[in-house]
């Protein structure tokens, strides 16, 4: 038997027990107890996330329906979240603090071998109410062993290469965070984000964002 159930929130555990009813007076004891959880909705654009809302994570166990590569880890290269406000936690390496807030995500440098790779996927986003819609994050960074970042985006079919952050781009933990706006051209409708994040050759290489945002391309941009 199936059953519909609505309307149900995105991304949110359920507990369901179940009986049969055969008649006003005869029904049957109730079931054990089941769970599910209902599938990550799209995110509507504009929108900007902030990160605030992330669990702090060491093991790259990310949450508020992003997801990254590896994952469940601590001994990988791999996506974290900073949720002290503070650094992250090598010396000479990454921001002093969040551009925003008190958390940010980073790539944890003192695991893994040169080249390594990990991933960090965005939700779905609906730009259908964008005209021309600009995909928007502040970096940090500092590392004299940074790697390379790889900025990506999907139309639901395939992965493109829409920018790249090169090497180190702060020479101190206290340098301000920089911005970082890419025109996303002939996407419409719904699309996914990706940063690839690739391993320089030491520990080095803490690279952070912050404030990621998909909004309505600007008539005049700021200089930069």
């Amino acid at each position: 038997v199936t059953a519909g159930l609505t309307p149900l929130t995105a991304n949110t555990q359920y507990y369901v027990w179940v009986r049969s009813v055969c008649s006003a007076t005869d029904t049957s004891a109730w079931s054990t107890l089941a769970t599910f959880t209902t599938l990550c909705g799209s995110v509507i654009a504009p929108a900007t996330y902030n990160v605030e809302s992330a669990t702090a994570t060491t093991n790259s166990t990310i949450g508020d329906c992003w997801s990254s590569t590896p994952s469940g880890t601590t001994t990988s290269y791999r996506w974290n979240v900073v949720g002290s406000g503070g650094s992250t936690p090598s010396s000479s390496t990454g921001p002093s603090g969040p551009h925003s807030g008190s958390k940010y995500f980073y790539t944890e440098a003192s695991n893994g071998s040169t080249g390594a790779e990990a991933t960090l996927t965005s939700p779905l986003i609906d730009a259908s109410a964008l005209t021309l819609p600009s995909l928007g994050f502040y970096y940090h960074m500092y590392g004299s062993t940074m790697g390379n970042l790889y900025i990506e985006v999907s139309n639901g079919t395939t992965w493109a290469t829409v920018d790249s952050i090169i090497g180190q781009q702060q020479t101190s933990a206290t340098d301000p965070w920089l911005q970082k706006s890419i025109v996303l051209t002939g996407y419409t409708g719904t699309i996914q984000v990706r940063f690839r994040a690739i391993r320089g050759s030491n520990f080095y290489g803490d690279m952070s964002i912050d404030d990621i945002s998909v909004v309505e391309t600007p008539t005049c941009f700021s200089p930069t």
